[in-house]
């Protein structure tokens, strides 16, 4: 599933799903720093390593330089709130912690 979600951030995707998309990565991305979770949080038989992990999609060194430009091109989209969330999302991964 993750992997399909780096394909859903391009077209020809709908406006409004990739707007569910990003504001769904935005929320994790910000409850991933408020309450420091790492891969140490994962429940116990769930490992972080898994290439279909949310949290290594979200972590990986290799996949996070792809997901920062998908992400950017998604700020200047012409749909607003496509914008906002791809700029609150696009900050978050462009952080050093990230």
């Amino acid at each position: 599933a993750p992997f399909c979600l780096m394909a859903l951030l391009a077209p020809p995707t709908q406006n409004d799903v990739i707007l569910r998309m990003v504001t769904m990565l935005a929320n994790i991305f910000t409850t991933m720093r408020e309450k420091s979770l790492g891969p140490e949080t994962l429940p116990s038989g769930f490992t972080s390593e898994s290439t279909e992990s949310m949290y290594l999609t979200l972590n990986d060194t290799e996949r996070l330089p792809t997901l920062r430009s998908k992400v950017f091109r998604l700020t200047h989209n012409d749909n607003e709130d496509v914008t906002y969330q791809a700029s609150k999302l696009y900050k978050y991964i462009s952080e050093p912690s990230a």
